[in-house]
């Protein structure tokens, strides 16, 4: 017995689940080779393909359903190294307390503390102003 769908979330995804009920991983199989040729069709589909052959079908049907009919840009990789570099210096500096120079022998690539040192203290800035906020809506 094969699922297509791991953890169905309506009515279609459970009925894609009970036509192949019975189906072997051959069909199943088929199937997704199917899938990608008529998503390949259309040349506005590239990036979906990208997405559907990088996921499964579960994590594919629930991110078209999420984000359906919006469109997103996702970060260049740089900006997202970038942001996951000042979250592990943010970590290191504000809730480990560690020292400049102990972050750089963790991390095995460059980083400015000055750089870094005035986006965390703008982070803070702003995260102050956010608890601000929030403290005046309360009252």
């Amino acid at each position: 017995m094969s699922k297509l769908v791991n953890n169905p979330n309506d009515i279609f995804e459970q009925t894609l689940n009970d036509l192949f009920i019975r189906r072997g991983e051959e069909d199943v199989s088929l199937l997704f080779r199917i899938i990608s040729l008529v998503l390949f069709q259309d040349q506005n589909h590239m990036e979906i393909l990208s997405l559907y052959k990088a996921t499964d079908l579960d994590t594919f049907l629930k991110i078209i359903t999420l984000f359906d009919n919006k469109t997103i840009k996702f970060p260049k990789k740089k900006e997202l190294k970038d942001s996951l570099t000042l979250a592990l210096c943010y970590y290191y500096r504000e809730v480990e307390h560690m020292s400049w120079e102990e972050i750089k022998a963790l991390l095995p690539f460059e980083i400015s503390s000055i750089s870094y040192g005035i986006r965390i203290r703008n982070m803070n800035k702003a995260l102050r102003a956010q608890i601000e906020d929030l403290f005046e809506k309360m009252e």
